[in-house]
C-alpha cells in the first residue's frame, strides 16, 4: 500500500512538473523569439537585449512555480487562491508579451494594472488562509509590478508624444 501511494504521489508530481514545464518552454520561446510577432504586426520594434528578457522571464517563472507549489500542496479546500494565481499568471503573461514582443504600451499598461489588482487580491486570500511564506514571495513581485507600472506610464506617454507630433 505504501508503494502504491508513493507511485500516486510521483505521478501527481510528474503531472505538476509537466503542467509547469510546457507553458514555461512555450512562453520562453515566445519571449525569446518575439520577432515572429513583430512580423505579424509589421512592427520594427526589437527589445534591447533578449538574453536579459529571457533571464528575467525565467526568474519570474521560478517565483511563480514556488508560489504555485506552495498553494497546491497546502490549500486543499479553498480553490479561490489557485484561480487567482492562474488569472494573475495569465495577465502577467499578456503584459510581458505585449511589452517585450509588440511594444504595445497601452495593452501592457492595462494588463499591468489588472495583474496588480489580482496580485493584491491573491495576497489577501493567501494571508487569510495562513500562507505567510507565499505572501512573502509575492511582495517582490508586486514591487516589480509597481516599477513596471511606472515604466509603462513613462513609455506610453513618450510614445503618445511622438505619435502626436
Amino acid at each position: 500500500m505504501l508503494r502504491l501511494s508513493k507511485n500516486i504521489n510521483f505521478i501527481k508530481e510528474l503531472q505538476s512538473f509537466l503542467l509547469i514545464f510546457f507553458p514555461y518552454f512555450l512562453l520562453s520561446m515566445i519571449v525569446y523569439h518575439g520577432t515572429y510577432f513583430q512580423n505579424w504586426l509589421n512592427a520594427s520594434y526589437s527589445p534591447p537585449n533578449k538574453f536579459i528578457l529571457f533571464l528575467s522571464w525565467s526568474i519570474l517563472f521560478a517565483l511563480f512555480v514556488l508560489i504555485f507549489h506552495s498553494i497546491k500542496r497546502s490549500n486543499k479546500t479553498n480553490q479561490l487562491c489557485l484561480l487567482l494565481f492562474i488569472l494573475q499568471f495569465f495577465s502577467f503573461f499578456v503584459f510581458f508579451i505585449s511589452l517585450s514582443c509588440f511594444a504595445a504600451y497601452l495593452v501592457a499598461l492595462v494588463n499591468n494594472i489588472f495583474t496588480l489588482i489580482i496580485s493584491v487580491w491573491l495576497m489577501v486570500a493567501l494571508w487569510k488562509n495562513g500562507h505567510r511564506a507565499s505572501v512573502l514571495l509575492l511582495v517582490p513581485f508586486i514591487v516589480y509590478l509597481l516599477f513596471q507600472l511606472f515604466i509603462c506610464f513613462l513609455w506610453y506617454s513618450l510614445a503618445y508624444g511622438e505619435w502626436k507630433n
